[in-house]
Parts: structure tokens; sequence; C-alpha cells
């Protein structure tokens, strides 16, 4: 099993450079699983999946300029990212759906990149078993 600290390791590589925590608010999942480290990594591997179906669902909408549909993806982004205490996004999908509502949709593209970063960060951070037991 992974020690607290362990999980709060921080990646480096030539391009990335992060903490667990800065992803991914530890104290919240561990609430959510009872303490269940193989739960925990269960609920974030399916996270990843129903977050990338909602990204490419962002991207399509931006494409098609549906923006009703941008705002709707972008709301269960949000919904999602912050049941799991997984701020950066949480962040990025409301500031997407701000813009939708302020009818704002320069900046959109590059907040969509921005989350496919932090989604990517998360999916290395659980393929690396720093948060499982």
């Amino acid at each position: 099993m992974h020690s607290e600290s362990e999980a709060r390791g921080s990646f480096q590589s030539a391009s990335l450079s992060f903490s667990v925590t800065e992803l991914v608010d530890v104290e919240r999942l561990h609430q959510i699983s009872g303490g269940d480290s193989e739960f925990e990594v269960e609920l974030l591997q399916s996270f990843l999946e129903d977050f990338q179906e909602r990204l490419l669902g962002a991207k399509q909408a931006v494409e098609q300029q549906a923006w009703n549909q941008l705002s709707q993806e972008a709301h269960q982004m949000k919904g999602s990212a912050a049941n799991l205490g997984i701020f950066p996004l949480q962040h990025a999908a409301a500031e997407v759906e701000q813009q939708v509502k302020a009818a704002t949709f320069n900046g959109i593209p590059e907040l969509l990149v921005t989350i496919e970063a932090e989604l990517e960060k998360l999916r290395i951070v659980v393929e690396s078993g720093a948060i499982a037991g």
C-alpha cells in the first residue's frame, strides 16, 4: 500500500512536472471510498472514461457551434469533477460553462486544450498507481 506521502508524490518527465495533490483532493477521495484504495482506482478509472466522452462531446459541440450542447457537457464535466475532488478539471469546465452563458466563445478551444492536458495528468496518476494501495 502506498503511504499518503507517496500518494502526494511528484511526477516529472521532460514535459510534465506536477504533484498528485495538485490534481485530486486525496482526502475527499478517501472520504468517498471509505479508505478503500481499490475502489478509489475504480472510481477514477470510471471518471476518466466518462470525462473523456464528455470532452469529445464538448469538442464536437464547438465544431458544430452547438452551444446548448456544449453548456450541458461542461456542466456534467464540472459536476463529476467536483464530486471526486478533481478541482483543476472542475474549474476549467466551470469556465467553459460560464463563457457559453456569457456568449464569449473565443477562449473555449484553449480551455478544452487545458482540460485535455489536466485529464492526461490524471490518467498518468491513476495508471502509475500513486493513489492505489
